[in-house]
């Protein structure tokens, strides 16, 4: 877990979020990843159709010719001010 509020990273593995092409995402950022976060930003190529709210939500409908995996690091401000981050991959079926 990542604790906003010190900063401190504790053992966050990267995760699979997965879809499929042709079929609306409708995911979060990886649960568990941050707390009392305000805002969320991912950095990456996403596939084409695909995107992420502020809010950590994983939406829109992954286009043909999108399928694979797409390593993404999920950025997170919290109350104080301080950044923390967490990789996961979202994962794209054909």
């Amino acid at each position: 877990n990542v604790d906003i509020k010190s900063g401190i990273v504790v053992g966050v593995a990267a995760v699979n979020v997965n879809g499929t092409v042709g079929v609306a995402l409708n995911s979060t950022v990886p649960g568990g990843a941050f707390t009392e976060e305000l805002t969320v930003g991912v950095s990456g190529r996403l596939p084409g159709g695909a995107k992420v709210s502020t809010l950590g939500a994983i939406t829109g409908t992954p286009v043909a010719g999108s399928a694979g995996t797409y390593p993404l690091v999920a950025n997170a401000m919290g109350v104080n001010g301080r950044i923390s981050s967490a990789k996961f991959n979202l994962v794209i079926a054909p």
